[in-house]
């Protein structure tokens, strides 16, 4: 994580890391019609499926996984004991997987353009690192 304490200079430093742009606000209005349309909670439950097949695929490869009861559904932690080298997040990226490194834990957060096919070459992707 490459989290800053400085602030901006002047009257930047009062910015919350976002700046208007008024070009943006009708994608924002689709995009939010399109969540109402879909639903907040269909989008969880199918996220909560992509994170449930990465968590099991992942404790089948030994790493350690939150119980489901102690996650959200759109993503998960994927913990290895001793750690992951610090450059497991840029391997997998150079595989086209993508994740985050959270201090002991890869994230894992897909998105609903993931799929099934997606987890598994994550899977595969974290079983050749061993």
């Amino acid at each position: 994580m490459d989290y800053r304490d400085e602030f901006q200079p002047g009257a930047r430093r009062f910015d919350v890391g976002e700046r208007s742009n008024f070009l943006l606000v009708p994608m924002a209005i689709a995009a939010l019609r399109q969540l109402y349309e879909w639903g907040v909670g269909s989008i969880q439950e199918t996220l909560r499926e992509l994170t449930r097949r990465a968590a099991r695929g992942a404790e089948a490869l030994g790493l350690e996984v939150a119980p489901e009861a102690n996650r959200s559904g759109h993503l998960v932690g994927l913990r290895r004991r001793g750690g992951y080298r610090s450059d497991v997040p840029a391997r997998l990226a150079a595989r086209q997987v993508y994740v985050s490194g959270r201090g002991d834990n890869l994230r894992v957060s897909p998105h609903l353009y993931n799929t099934a096919e997606d987890v598994d070459r994550l899977l595969e992707a974290l079983a050749s690192l061993r």
